[in-house]
């Protein structure tokens, strides 16, 4: 799949601040590292889910510290991207890429043999500063080793196949692994990944320092974009559990306020300030971003409360519910690589807008009874899944095209982001709405109404290319 076909940039590199690495040994190995190292932080984020049960049995602790095992990784991990952004396209892409590897795997074998509850939550927080330095690197390294068009395309969608393979197997394979291994094996998983990403990266030919790297990291302005970020998912996250005036609420609040207003002043005096003028200017960029968050957050949020009401009303086991939900699953799987000669054909933003819409038809057939019937149930999942198979490269796609490579691994940290965010508030916002009254009907017309918003934005943004 061609997301990134339509990309004029040739030269500049973004692992080296817009410099082009003189003599990779070769692209593959630079493709294979890094979808290795970024299938590490996907296994995390899915498998973990389906462990949760297991592990509060082994451990012990409340349903709040359960929680805070799965939220304790994205709050960090959402939290420090745009730093780990920035620390790729100022140290090298390559250079931080490794280093998060080594945390993120140094935090896997911490959660693995944790004692406690409380450690294990800590050995999580870890691994989210791991994932959040060597996911933005990923596409910025990818851009960089293959200079030409048609090629990077094809290595984004193998990439993108890859991570997606355990995103979309995760909970089926995270099950089986607890059932037979136990959930500390979720973990040492990690492990053989970390070797092989490591070892393919340090067999690539080394590359020329940065001949004139940016200027200093504007620390100010990322310890309030942390601050914020971090601020603002902990209001997600906890509003619906422990209610608005809650403690942990109002003091996320003041701090997201207080954050704001100190990013606010840093971008607009600082010279080289921590989020780049040359991302937030692109309206495409900022735009695709959006349409990113959108996406993910109808898709997890709608997965969420339809995992919900098929256990709890419908009566699946969990090992039923995993294997329906590969209706959904295969094409999120299947289509970056299938759907190539559409994207070809089409482009990137038109298939994007197609991806989004097919998305919103499966929110609507779920929303009007086909819960309750296994083959409509099915056929909206794989509706769904269509519409997230086709939108994920594209986006992308155009997210990386509005922006010279120089500013990539920033551009990615702020794509992941607006991920992450979008997981948070689906899951947040369709969680609530599914709780109300008006239940799983509701739910799903509120995913539909978030991913049509997003089919809307998607065929509205025309992109000027910029000039590298």
């Amino acid at each position: 799949m061609g997301y990134l076909v339509t990309m004029t940039r040739t030269t500049a590199g973004p692992a080296h601040g817009g410099r082009t690495p003189a003599g990779d040994t070769a692209p593959w190995m630079t493709l294979l590292f890094v979808s290795v190292g970024y299938a590490m932080v996907i296994v995390d984020t899915t498998a973990i889910n389906v462990a949760v049960p297991a592990i509060g049995a082994d451990l012990g602790g409340g349903v709040s510290q359960m929680q805070w095992v799965v939220d304790g990784y994205v709050l960090t991990f959402a939290g420090l991207l745009i730093l780990g952004g920035s620390l790729g396209d100022t140290f090298g892409a390559a250079r931080v890429f490794r280093l998060g590897v080594m945390v993120f795997t140094a935090a896997s074998v911490g959660c693995a043999v944790a004692p406690t509850i409380s450690l294990l939550i800590s050995g999580r927080i870890v691994q989210g500063i791991g994932a959040a330095m060597l996911a933005p690197a990923c596409l910025a390294l990818i851009a960089t080793a293959y200079p030409d068009a048609v090629r990077r395309g094809r290595a984004i969608a193998i990439f993108v196949t890859a991570a997606g393979s355990p995103q979309a197997f995760g909970p089926v394979l995270g099950g089986a692994v607890v059932e037979s291994l136990g959930w500390r094996a979720i973990f040492w998983i990690n492990v053989p990944l970390a070797i092989i990403a490591l070892a393919v990266s340090a067999a690539r030919r080394r590359t020329p320092p940065p001949v004139a790297p940016p200027g200093p990291i504007a620390w100010t302005g990322h310890i309030a974009i942390c601050v914020a970020l971090f601020s603002m998912t902990t209001i997600i996250i906890e509003a619906p559990r422990a209610g608005l005036s809650s403690v942990l609420v109002v003091v996320s609040t003041v701090s997201l306020v207080v954050a704001g207003v100190i990013v606010v002043r840093h971008q607009r005096r600082h010279r080289s300030p921590a989020l780049s003028r040359v991302v937030l200017r692109s309206r495409a960029a900022i735009g695709f971003v959006a349409v990113g968050l959108l996406l993910f957050a109808g898709y997890y949020g709608l997965t969420f409360v339809t995992t919900i009401e098929l256990q709890r009303r419908v009566g699946l086991s969990t090992t039923d519910t995993g294997l329906t939900f590969l209706a959904s699953a295969l094409p999120i799987f299947l289509l970056p690589m299938l759907s190539r000669p559409v994207v070809d054909r089409l482009g990137s933003r038109r298939t994007l807008t197609i991806g989004m819409a097919a998305g919103t038809a499966g929110a609507l057939v779920l929303a009007f009874g086909a819960v309750d019937d296994p083959y409509l149930r099915l056929s909206a999942l794989a509706l769904l899944g269509t519409g997230v198979g086709l939108s994920v490269g594209p986006q992308i796609d155009e997210v990386l095209n509005a922006v010279p490579t120089s500013v990539a691994a920033q551009a990615g940290a702020l794509l992941n982001a607006g991920r992450q965010l979008g997981t948070v508030v689906g899951i947040a916002v369709l969680g609530a709405v599914y709780a109300a009254p008006g239940g799983t009907v509701a739910a799903c017309i509120v995913a539909a109404s978030i991913l049509s918003l997003g089919t809307v934005v998607a065929a509205l943004i025309y992109p000027k290319r910029p000039e590298m």
